[in-house]
């Protein structure tokens, strides 16, 4: 969009929501955000990918103050994602040399094929590819394999698991239930409303052991 002096006023590469994509730049201090619920509610979600101003590449569950479950180890001025015209993603610093690269190696020719790079529902930033004559969008390259170390993709009082490391499933501490069962990361709410200033009440608790959790 252009003034009527012709001077540039926005550009949708200049503002992005959850996606990037070949020729695009994520600067400093710019963010991606998901969406609420994968294609049935594009509201902003709980994810966030941002270029800090310390120069540091993060991802966070913003909504919960979470400092980052997800991070580069690139400190400095100016630096900027850059996702290449060729579909490789790195950090690049104020001289635009490449100090880490996030992909490389994807034989997957941008002649060929469609890129983009989303941060999805669940907080995962991904890379996926697309045939232009046929397929489906398959995903390349993700910064780690477990979708589950995103923080409180549950929700609050939720377990995360993910046999597959794939999908993901959301259950509820023992005792507590789904605050929607439509949109299980929402996370979760006692089963009974306790109160707790009735005489006795403490005997209404009991102590359950989760195996194979990380809280």
């Amino acid at each position: 969009m252009r003034d009527t002096n012709s001077a540039l006023v926005w550009q949708s590469f200049g503002s992005p929501t959850d996606t990037i994509l070949p020729g695009q730049a994520l600067a400093t201090d710019q963010r991606l955000y998901s969406n609420s619920k994968g294609t049935i509610d594009y509201s902003t979600g709980d994810f966030m990918l941002e270029m800090q101003s310390d120069g540091k590449l993060v991802l966070s569950a913003y909504l919960f103050a979470d400092p980052g479950y997800w991070l580069t180890e690139t400190q400095g001025e100016n630096r900027s994602l850059v996702f290449n015209d060729s579909g490789f993603m790195y950090i690049v610093n104020s001289s635009n040399v490449n100090i880490y690269s996030l992909t490389e190696n994807i034989a997957t020719p941008i002649e060929d094929y469609y890129h983009r790079a989303t941060i999805n529902h669940h907080g995962t930033f991904k890379q996926f590819v697309h045939h232009k004559k046929e397929g489906n969008w398959t995903r390349v390259w993700r910064p780690y394999n477990d979708p589950c170390i995103a923080y409180s993709v549950c929700g609050i009082y939720g377990m995360c698991t993910s046999p597959d490391n794939e999908t993901v499933t959301c259950n509820c501490i023992p005792g507590y239930t789904h605050l929607d069962f439509e949109n299980v990361s929402k996370g979760c709410h006692p089963e009974t409303a306790m109160n707790y200033c009735a005489e006795n009440s403490m005997g209404n608790f009991r102590v359950d052991v989760v195996e194979d959790a990380d809280f």
